[in-house]
């Protein structure tokens, strides 16, 4: 993400901020899916084996939340440079994959997007964001 960042967002003047959040794992129907799966009783176990250690769907959203409304976001001396950040809870950075920081993989992703959208929406689907600032 953060490589996607450098290549796509930073090189402008706008203020844009990007963020992947993960909510955990939460409690939801989804749990009712083992049941299905493997039958009533060992779906039954799993369910409740697991439940303990999930959240609340209100506590999920708090890396979202955080990530949309923390003025804290811009506070690089208290969180460094958040832009492209992988965010697990609100104001924990997580750790990324070698694939999220790859700058070449960056690149071509947004040239493979660049070119799919010019090809089903036509050369003029694209617009500036705006001057560069490097």
């Amino acid at each position: 993400m953060r490589a996607l960042v450098e290549h796509a967002i930073k090189p402008f003047s706008e203020k844009i901020w990007a963020f992947s959040t993960h909510p955990g794992a939460v409690k939801t129907g989804m749990q009712d899916q083992p049941q299905e799966a493997f039958g009533y009783l060992p779906g039954l176990a799993l369910k409740y084996l697991q439940m303990p250690f999930m959240r609340t769907p209100e506590g999920g959203s708090l890396s979202t939340l955080w990530a949309a409304v923390a003025p804290d976001v811009e506070d690089q001396q208290k969180y460094g440079d958040m832009n492209g950040a992988y965010i697990t809870d609100p104001g924990k950075v997580g750790g990324e994959t070698s694939q999220a920081d790859d700058r070449q993989l960056a690149e071509n992703v947004w040239s493979l997007c660049e070119n799919l959208i010019k090809e089903k929406l036509g050369s003029d689907a694209l617009y500036s964001w705006g001057e560069k600032t490097q």
